[in-house]
């Protein structure tokens, strides 16, 4: 995802999301840790940003837990939606209706 000056890539392997200047390429931060608290990663696997007025949010979905997360810009927590014990959690997609093409 693309935000401001940034780019904001889900990295599965290292249960992070790294961020890199767009103009520079070189990575200046990361967002995460390997984990199940809030704040924390387990195989995050997309990552969309928006602004909401000044605020800058980025919303990561991890596919072990089974949730996405709502963080700031500097990886802060603000929400979570789903949970690794949801039966139908918000990183999940719904199954295909029956009978539909």
């Amino acid at each position: 995802a693309v935000a401001g000056d940034r780019l904001f890539v889900a990295d599965s392997e290292a249960h992070l999301v790294a961020v890199y200047s767009l103009a520079s390429g070189a990575r200046v931060a990361s967002l995460g840790k390997y984990g199940s608290a809030s704040g924390e990663l387990r195989h995050p696997v997309s990552v969309a940003a928006t602004s909401r007025g000044k605020n800058l949010r980025i919303f990561v979905s991890e596919r072990l837990n089974k949730r996405v997360q709502e963080l700031t810009a500097d990886g802060g927590h603000v929400r979570t939606y789903g949970s690794r014990t949801s039966p139908r959690s918000a990183a999940t997609p719904p199954p295909e209706e029956e009978g539909a093409h």
